[in-house]
C-alpha cells in the first residue's frame, strides 16, 4: 500500500497569517474599509469548527460611524469599571477604538448547548454539564480565532475584547445594537489599519533568554512563570520610564541569577555531605 503525501504548499501562506496576527491597539486615523471586505471576514468566522456543528454564535459588524461611536461609548465606560473593580489589570485604555474602520462583535448562545452531550445518571449529569460550558467556550473562541486569521489575511489588524463578556458591558451593548440580551458579545473585534508596520513577535521570549542563561529547560520554565508573578503584583505601581520588555527582561534576568544561586548552595551542600 502505498501512501501520499500531504500537499503542503499553501502552508507557508497560512503561518505567515497566522503569525502577522498581532493584538494592535494604534490604528490609523480617517481610515475606511469597503463593506465586502467585512463581509468576506466575517464568512471566515462561519466557517469555525464548533462542538456538534452547532455553530452557537451570530456577528454583528459595526461600521457605520456613529454607532461604532456609541459601541466605543460601552466600552470606555467598562474601561473605568476595570480600573476601580480590577486594579492592576493591564491593558484598560479603550480611548484607542476611535480610529477603528469597524467593529465586529461575536455572540454566543448558550441556548446551543442543549446539543452537546448530557448526562443521564445523577452521577454524570454534572460532569458532563462542566464539560458542555468548555466545549461552547472553546466553539465560540475558534469563530473569534478564525475572525481574527481573516483580518490578517486582509491586510488590517485587530484585538480582542473580551469586556463583552461582562453582565453589565453586554447589557449596554445589546441595548446599542438591539440583540436579545441573552446572547453574550463574548469577543469584541476592532479592526484597523495599524499605525505601522506589524512584525512578527517572537512566541515567549523570555523562556528562550531564561534557558541561555540557565542551561536548563525545567528552570527555564520556572523562570518564566517567577517573572510575570512578580510583573503582576507590580503593575500598579508601574511607571511608564521605560519599555515594559525592559524591565521584564531585568527582572528575569535577576530571576535567573537567583534559580543559579540556589542550585550551586544545593550542589555545595551535596559535595558538603560526601565528605
Amino acid at each position: 500500500m502505498t501512501s501520499a503525501s500531504p500537499d503542503t504548499s499553501r502552508y507557508e501562506t497560512f503561518i505567515d497569517v497566522v503569525r502577522r496576527r498581532r493584538s494592535v491597539r494604534k490604528f490609523e486615523p480617517g481610515r475606511s474599509v469597503d463593506r465586502s471586505v467585512l463581509e468576506r471576514i466575517v464568512e471566515a468566522g462561519r466557517w469555525a469548527p464548533s462542538g456538534a456543528n452547532v455553530q452557537p454564535w451570530d456577528f454583528i459588524v459595526v461600521d457605520d460611524p456613529a454607532v461604532r461611536d456609541q459601541v466605543v461609548e460601552v466600552f470606555l465606560r467598562q474601561a473605568e469599571r476595570l480600573k476601580e473593580f480590577a486594579k492592576g489589570f493591564p491593558a484598560v485604555y479603550k480611548s484607542y477604538l476611535t480610529n477603528t474602520v469597524a467593529i465586529i462583535l461575536v455572540l454566543g448562545d448558550r441556548r446551543w448547548s442543549v446539543s452537546f452531550p448530557h448526562g443521564t445518571t445523577p452521577e454524570t449529569e454534572a460532569e458532563y454539564a462542566e464539560n458542555n460550558e468548555n466545549i461552547f467556550y472553546c466553539s465560540v473562541g475558534a469563530a473569534i480565532q478564525n475572525v481574527q486569521l481573516a483580518v490578517a489575511a486582509m491586510g488590517l489588524t485587530s484585538a480582542w475584547l473580551s469586556g463583552g463578556g461582562e453582565r453589565q458591558t453586554n447589557a449596554e451593548l445589546s441595548r446599542v445594537l438591539g440583540y436579545p440580551d441573552f446572547l453574550r458579545a463574548f469577543g469584541t473585534i476592532p479592526i484597523g489599519y495599524p499605525s505601522k508596520e506589524v512584525a512578527y513577535r517572537y512566541r515567549r521570549p523570555l523562556v528562550a533568554y531564561a534557558y541561555v542563561i540557565l542551561r536548563n529547560h525545567e528552570d527555564a520554565l520556572d523562570a518564566f512563570q517567577e517573572t510575570f508573578k512578580y510583573l503582576f503584583r507590580k503593575i500598579p505601581d508601574y511607571v511608564p520610564n521605560a519599555r515594559f520588555s525592559t524591565l521584564a527582561y531585568k527582572v528575569a534576568r535577576n530571576i535567573c541569577i537567583d534559580i543559579k544561586r540556589k542550585r550551586r548552595v544545593a550542589c555545595d551542600s551535596d559535595l558538603l555531605k560526601n565528605i
